[in-house]
């Protein structure tokens, strides 16, 4: 039995991962908001207790304290998956695995398109033309390589690892998904027919479908 609370807003990019996670492996938790518009995150009191960088999401798991996102969820996989499938224990799986958090992690820059076009309209900003068209050059690239990757994988095409989801896939599903309701990005993905088959297979998951409904 977990007793478990995330803190964070359901619509934090870094909370949905952690979120998808524990839906996938069907472990009980508690989602703690934090009121963002009175700066909340960023008091003394939240940096002290919470979160030393004024981020979100923290994940508290009995007495034990983790933030960061990424750790959070290669955490969960290990203590809650059941099936061992989110985190591959084969060192081939396990190294790919990580080989494509890395590459969503490192060069996978739609974080900065979604800042430019969605969270900085929210406080009232206006979108950096430039940043945005070198951010999404990179996007680009990692939607070549991850088409290619598909392309010539064996097995199941629907995931980006072996024949079952994994961090792999879970890590790109909260940008990918803000970055394709933006209008001028809706049809990102129409040049990467494995990349957009890929990606209907990860989103229609329940687990995803559940964390992105949660207001």
């Amino acid at each position: 039995m977990s007793n478990i609370t995330v803190v964070g807003i359901p619509l934090s990019t870094c909370t949905r991962r952690v979120l998808t996670v524990l839906e996938e492996t069907g472990t009980s938790y508690t989602l703690k908001p934090v009121d963002f518009a009175k700066g909340e995150h960023k008091s003394p009191e939240y940096i002290a207790k919470e979160q030393p960088f004024g981020q979100i999401p923290v994940l508290h798991d009995g007495s034990f304290k983790l933030y960061e996102s990424r750790a959070i969820i290669r955490y969960l996989a290990a203590k809650y998956d059941k099936t061992k499938t989110l985190l591959p224990q084969d060192p081939e799986s396990l190294g790919l695995v990580e080989q494509f958090i890395s590459v969503e992690s490192s060069n996978y820059k739609a974080d900065e398109i979604v800042y430019e076009k969605v969270f900085k309209k929210w406080s009232g900003g206006e979108a950096d033309k430039a940043i945005v068209d070198a951010a999404f050059a990179k996007v680009t690239r990692v939607f070549e390589v991850l088409e290619e990757h598909l392309k010539n994988k064996s097995g199941n095409k629907g995931f980006l690892v072996g024949d079952h989801l994994t961090l792999a896939d879970v890590v790109y599903l909260p940008y990918t998904g803000y970055l394709l309701d933006i209008e001028e990005f809706k049809n990102a993905l129409d040049k990467y027919p494995h990349v957009h088959a890929w990606w209907k297979n990860v989103t229609n998951r329940p687990s995803w479908q559940k964390v992105i409904s949660l207001k």
